[in-house]
């Protein structure tokens, strides 16, 4: 079915007289009429007949009216949609994380952006850090979410802050009431923290080896939600980062303590193919910075 006629047939039927029909399409009569005719000859129906005032659709012409106007209506619906792709207010990203503190940031972010920005899907992808970074290098996701100090070579990092490590203890510990500890009282306790490959340390282990700080006796879990539990339950102490706990800290669940010596910060970073950029992404982009920086936590722990 040629578009281009419909069109013309649905105007004249809006209008009701061929000439008003031609001054609305600034076409001349009789190549309307003849546009109209190659309309009814190409689906062997009648579409229009005479009236005394101008012209009327026939039982075959108003149901073809009736589908003309849904036709339009999806494409023009269709024509929207592709604007907003074009200008990257519609369409999906794919983000990857990790199963660490950076999970909980990008929850955040990505509400917040999603309440804007409506029209926008997320497929998020939690997986481990390789193969969070080995996804995006393929371009089976947009951008990633993951802890500095730096990427890997061609994938380019936006640093959104400098996030602080802590220790966490239950409310019921010792030590929360004052929100300090000593490093010999931290030394005897038991430690909770996120467990990464096997033989393959944290860079909190690597951080305690090299300030003297292990305790002895350690313990490796798969999530951030059994160290926390455990923590809770007043069964030893955590490190976590201050993004991944605030929540158990606003509501007294778990206390934030201060050591002497005591200073661990990682960079936060959003992790981008540049081969993958899009309009969506770059917004995405932009709004999780500003995001950030509304939001960016103290630059020592516990501040």
């Amino acid at each position: 079915m040629n578009l281009h006629r419909l069109q013309l047939f649905r105007t004249v039927v809006e209008k009701g007289s061929f000439s008003l029909a031609c001054r609305e399409l600034f076409i001349s009569q009789p190549a309307l009429s003849v546009q109209v005719k190659r309309l009814e000859d190409d689906l062997g129906l009648k579409l229009l007949r005479r009236t005394r005032s101008g012209v009327a659709p026939t039982p075959a012409g108003q149901e073809l009216y009736g589908l003309a106007l849904t036709i339009f209506e999806q494409l023009d619906r269709a024509e929207r949609r592709l604007e907003a792709l074009r200008s990257g207010e519609a369409g999906s990203l794919a983000i990857g994380t990790s199963h660490t503190g950076s999970l909980y940031f990008l929850t955040d972010v990505v509400k917040a952006f999603s309440q804007e920005n409506p029209t926008v899907g997320f497929n998020i992808m939690v997986d481990t850090v390789p193969q969070v970074y080995e996804a995006i290098q393929r371009g089976t996701i947009d951008v990633a979410l993951q802890w500095g100090p730096g990427a890997p070579a061609g994938l380019t990092a936006v640093e959104l802050f400098r996030e602080p490590f802590g220790i966490v203890a239950s409310a019921q510990h010792p030590c929360a009431a004052s929100g300090a500890i000593s490093r010999q009282a931290f030394l005897e306790a038991p430690l909770f923290i996120l467990g990464y490959g096997i033989g393959e340390p944290s860079f909190i282990e690597v951080h305690l080896l090299q300030d003297a700080l292990q305790p002895g006796r350690i313990t490796r879990l798969p999530s951030i939600d059994a160290v926390k539990r455990l923590v809770e339950a007043n069964l030893g102490l955590g490190v976590l980062s201050r993004t991944s706990v605030e929540r158990e800290l606003a509501t007294g669940i778990l206390a934030w303590l201060e050591m002497p010596g005591f200073a661990l910060e990682r960079p936060l970073l959003l992790v981008i193919n540049e081969r993958g950029a899009s309009r969506l992404l770059d917004r995405f982009v932009a709004f999780t910075q500003q995001f950030a920086r509304a939001r960016r936590p103290p630059s020592k722990a516990g501040g």
